[in-house]
């Protein structure tokens, strides 16, 4: 019986090689969106849920005023948790990996990624330890852990536990190395314990801004009890002012779930990055769209092809098949069909899984033992929905025997049909006005005013202490630089375009007004030159006894007072006065998807830590003579500055283009998607339309033997697939619009959703439906009638 199935399958697929090799690659295509999309969700959310009691550990947020900018947390809120049995433990963190010049005794290199931390690091991120005593690892300042990968490189495969690897030229012993093999919000190749752990609270520690903080929430501790006590705490030994009562910007406490942090998390998003669930959520729903899709279109395809071996059936029927064996038979073929295009599924996501990354910006890999769920329950569906009906459908055409019954079938089935390519409109529509929003904000956010020009101005990275030193302590290297020939300026600042600015948790005072909601930053009047602000107002003559600072828009605002009435005005900082010398128009620095933030601009050299956060020179360049320049350049920097560090160059409005690169990869996602779903409704509408087609030939036959003309027969033939096409328009505009709403709106600036996309996605697509369908019902209707009668 197998046999003679599989024989009588092999038939099928050589009359018909068009039909089936486009319902394989359909649904290989659909099978491994589903596969991509299922483990990129797991991916995302296997972030930090692996560790032992993540659910009574959580991360702290202090956010302030109106725009919850985020704060350092001070170093006394976690001796206070602790000491107030709010906590079991807790742990610091830097909000930024460190890049050094590592030296083993075999190998040599930069060192990326590490972390400076406290010894409690482990017991929040409980990696698996290859070498060395978890419980030992830190004795001393100069002791850390590093990662599998990082031992590897630079010890090979041996046991490097006691060996000693230099960083930065200062020597440290290797205590332990660890796997990672798990994903985590922090996920640091060397940790370093030097953030001094506390046990006992002190008011000293509340003006240490340290970083970020975790801690394990005492079980018997409600979290609104430990946000409460925190915001009162705070205000009384962070932020009182002993002279006046004011207590500045509110602050308010929020906890992160540690299991939620990827989600949700502003400090430790910083480190590994974040995903929001929106997008999560939008890119896993549209792959599940195009599974839908295809399953639909195989439906469909399947359908129009048992139609078309109707008499086959008819006659086994007659012959002693049993409705059951029919059934059966159908499935074994779908089962065939399901597993060629699984094979090629496979093949498709190996293949594709690299430029998937690349979109997502991630580091997925596919794994058997992970997706052979995902994959059972896949295939099931398909061979239950997409080859059961089709059975159930053919056993149903076999035992109509009589002509009513087969006008009564054809009606059911033409209403089966639309619904089918209703269906695949719907998708093909919501893909072809979601993508056009998606490129439209791309596109704006490509053109939009950044508030600075940054023309031909790149910045060389600075990677240690040292090499700042030289540039700050004394100008004759900047000099020097400023001589090369295509260098027009030279500056330093400690502004960066990385998206990664947060709230330096300092407090400075106008008049009597407290200010606590601000981004401190260090510039030198050279990066204010070559960046190209907007400058609102400006004062030139200004007290040269008093250094000057310039704000933004956005903290004369939270002044309440008008931007001409702010110069020459005083703020006083850290015991210091500083007069205001000019307002610069607000400039974005973090992405779109953040607001602009409050700014106090210092020279670095007039806030003693300022020149240690400058992470740049930023040089502007004659675009003439730009590789040139740059060449000369780097040689000087090898021998002036720096030999053992690479010599990394970025451009200003590139650095800032970074921020939104997982948008301009939605967007290039969106394209391809687009391509593949339209081709595919098209096809799967083209195949439809041709069984419908042949379906009616007799009728068409009998209209034009009856005087029916070629046009009466072209609008009979065509209204019907025109009215779904309008039909699966309206049906999705709403929800089009309402879903991409939601996605613009994570973005602080973005575009307005218009009528134009939806305009021109009913014109497109259904140009594009009309050009197949005017097609097909054209040759139709052209039919020799005496060809017909002679060979029907």
């Amino acid at each position: 019986m197998l046999k003679n199935w599989f024989k009588i399958y092999i038939k099928n697929i050589s009359s018909s090689k068009l039909f089936f090799l486009w319902n394989i690659i359909g649904l290989a295509i659909g099978m491994a969106s589903v596969i991509l999309a299922v483990t990129y969700y797991k991916s995302e959310y296997s972030y930090n849920r692996w560790i032992p009691e993540v659910d009574e550990m959580y991360e702290l947020n202090l956010e302030m005023g109106k725009q919850a900018n985020s704060i350092f947390i001070p170093a006394g809120v976690g001796p206070y948790l602790v000491e107030n049995k709010l906590a079991d433990e807790y742990c610091y963190y830097a909000l930024e990996y460190l890049d050094f010049y590592g030296e083993s005794k075999t190998t040599q290199g930069i060192v990326n990624k590490i972390l400076n931390t406290q010894e409690t690091f482990f017991q929040f991120f409980a990696f698996d330890f290859k070498y060395g005593d978890k419980e030992k690892l830190f004795v001393d300042d100069y002791s850390i852990a590093i990662s599998s990968s990082l031992a590897t490189r630079f010890f090979g495969d041996k046991n490097p536990v006691g060996d000693t690897l230099s960083l930065a030229h200062q020597r440290y012993v290797i205590s332990g190395v660890y796997e990672l093999d798990k994903r985590a919000t922090i996920m640091p190749d060397v940790v370093l314990a030097n953030i001094e752990y506390d046990t006992e609270d002190s008011s000293e520690l509340w003006q240490e801004n340290v970083g970020g903080l975790v801690f394990k929430k005492n079980k018997g501790t409600l979290q609104l009890d430990v946000l409460r006590q925190l915001e009162e705490v705070y205000y009384t030994k962070k932020k009182r002012n002993k002279f006046f009562e004011d207590k500045g910007d509110e602050v308010i406490s929020r906890l992160v779930p540690l299991a939620e942090a990827r989600f949700e998390s502003k400090q430790t998003s910083l480190l590994e990055g974040n995903t929001k669930k929106d997008t999560i959520g939008l890119i896993t729903g549209c792959s599940f769209l195009i599974f839908l899709l295809t399953v639909v279109n195989y439906i469909s395809l399947n359908q129009a092809n048992v139609l078309s071996r109707a008499k086959e059936f008819t006659l086994r029927r007659i012959i002693g098949a049993s409705r059951v064996q029919l059934v059966l038979q159908l499935l074994f073929e779908t089962v065939l069909n399901v597993l060629i295009a699984l094979s090629i599924a496979l093949v498709l996501v190996e293949l594709s899984l690299p430029i998937y990354n690349s979109f997502l910006h991630q580091r997925l890999v596919f794994s058997w033992g992970a997706m052979s769920t995902v994959i059972l329950l896949v295939v099931g569906c398909i061979i239950c929905v997409g080859g059961l009906l089709p059975a159930l459908f053919a056993s149903v055409i076999s035992r109509q025997n009589t002509k009513g019954g087969q006008v009564q079938l054809s009606t059911k089935i033409s209403k089966w049909r639309m619904a089918f390519v209703g269906v695949q409109l719907v998708i093909a529509f919501f893909f072809l006005i979601a993508g056009w929003l998606v490129y439209n904000q791309v596109d704006y956010m490509q053109n939009k005013e950044l508030g600075f020009k940054g023309e031909n101005v790149y910045q060389v990275k600075l990677y240690t202490q040292q090499i700042r030193r030289k540039l700050y302590r004394t100008p004759k290297i900047v000099e020097q630089i400023e001589q090369i020939r295509g260098i027009e300026r030279v500056g330093l600042s400690t502004i960066s375009f990385k998206g990664n600015s947060i709230n330096t948790n300092h407090t400075a005072y106008y008049k009597q007004q407290k200010i606590t909601d601000f981004i401190m930053d260090g510039v030198d009047e050279s990066y204010i030159s070559m960046m190209g602000f907007n400058m609102l107002t400006s004062k030139d003559d200004i007290d040269a006894d008093l250094p000057t600072i310039y704000v933004n828009k956005k903290f004369v605002d939270q002044l309440g007072k008008n931007v001409e009435d702010i110069v020459g005005e005083v703020i006083a900082y850290d015991g210091s006065t500083f007069i205001i010398k000019g307002v610069l128009d607000d400039f974005n620095r973090d992405g779109f998807e953040e607001s602009v933030k409050p700014m106090l601009l210092f020279h670095w050299r007039d806030v003693e830590f300022l020149p240690y956060g400058i992470e740049s020179l930023s040089v502007q360049i004659d675009p003439k003579i730009k590789e040139e320049t740059l060449e000369r350049l780097q040689a000087f920097w090898i021998v002036n500055v720096d030999y053992e560090y690479p010599f990394e160059v970025i451009g200003a409005k590139q650095q800032f283009a970074q921020t939104y690169q997982k948008t301009l990869s939605q967007r290039n996602m969106f394209m391809l998607w687009n391509g593949a779903v339209v081709l595919i409704a098209l096809f799967g509408l083209y195949a439809v339309m041709s069984f419908a087609v042949e379906q009616r030939l007799k009728e068409i036959v009998i209209r034009k033997v009856l005087g029916a003309s070629n046009k009466e027969l072209f609008v009979n033939l065509i209204r019907p697939f025109i009215v779904t096409t309008i039909l699966a328009y309206l049906v999705v505009i709403y929800p089009t619009y309402w879903l991409m709403n939601k996605w613009l709106e994570k973005f602080i600036d973005h575009t307005g959703i218009t009528v134009f996309p939806f305009v021109l996605s009913f014109v497109v697509l259904t140009g594009l439906v009309f050009t197949v369908l005017v097609n097909k019902m054209y040759k139709a209707v052209q039919i020799n009638i005496i060809n017909y009668i002679k060979y029907e």
